[in-house]
């Protein structure tokens, strides 16, 4: 049986355990219930911001197109709080009518801007067709976006804000003509005629 000398050690050791166990609750207790295991490893849209701020964000970028991809949203663009899932539409509206199948990287300018049916070997015809691995994340994020209901849409959005943005920034011309085009980034950095390593 231990002594009462040894003893002590023992007792002193349990106390401080029991202080820092009580440290690590109070920590995990000031972390919001209902936290979701491995969350903060998770990828988010635009780490740092709320979901105000990503909505806010993605809209006022949306903002942009009312005149073109977005000529019928009027009356959503009257709401200064939209939902998670009017967000998303307005994004896959515009998707649609930019990286679509029928949009305008697809029809447009092979067909009528770069006439690619007059020109196929040019360098920015070629650059063109290479990318449509890229231009299929637009048809990815549409798909994703199609499965969504107002329950879902608001945690998606906040996980997937960064990639609409990313998208809006680098594909999205202000209008579907040959100057706004020339001013994006995708053109400027993948199609251009004087991209290094080409013609």
């Amino acid at each position: 049986m231990p002594t009462t000398k040894n003893r002590r050690p023992l007792i002193i050791a349990l106390a401080m355990t029991a202080v820092v166990a009580g440290a690590v609750i109070a920590f995990l207790g000031t972390r919001g219930a209902g936290h979701e295991p491995g969350a903060d490893a998770r990828p988010t849209a635009a780490a740092g911001f709320g979901d105000e701020d990503v909505k806010a964000e993605l809209w006022t970028k949306l903002a942009r197109y009312r005149e073109t991809y977005l000529a019928g949203w009027d009356d959503a663009f009257k709401t200064g709080k939209p939902r998670a899932i009017t967000i998303v539409k307005a994004f896959k509206a515009v998707a649609e009518k930019v990286t679509g199948p029928d949009g305008f990287w697809r029809d447009e300018v092979p067909n009528n801007l770069l006439a690619c049916h007059q020109n196929p070997d040019s360098a920015p015809c070629g650059r063109l067709e290479a990318s449509d691995e890229e231009l299929g994340k637009g048809d990815d994020l549409v798909r994703e976006i199609e499965r969504l209901d107002d329950s879902r849409a608001d945690v998606w959005l906040q996980r997937n804000g960064e990639r609409l943005v990313t998208y809006l920034d680098t594909m999205v011309p202000e209008s579907p003509d040959e100057a706004a085009m020339q001013r994006t980034a995708f053109y400027t950095q993948r199609i251009a005629p004087n991209v290094a390593g080409t013609k």
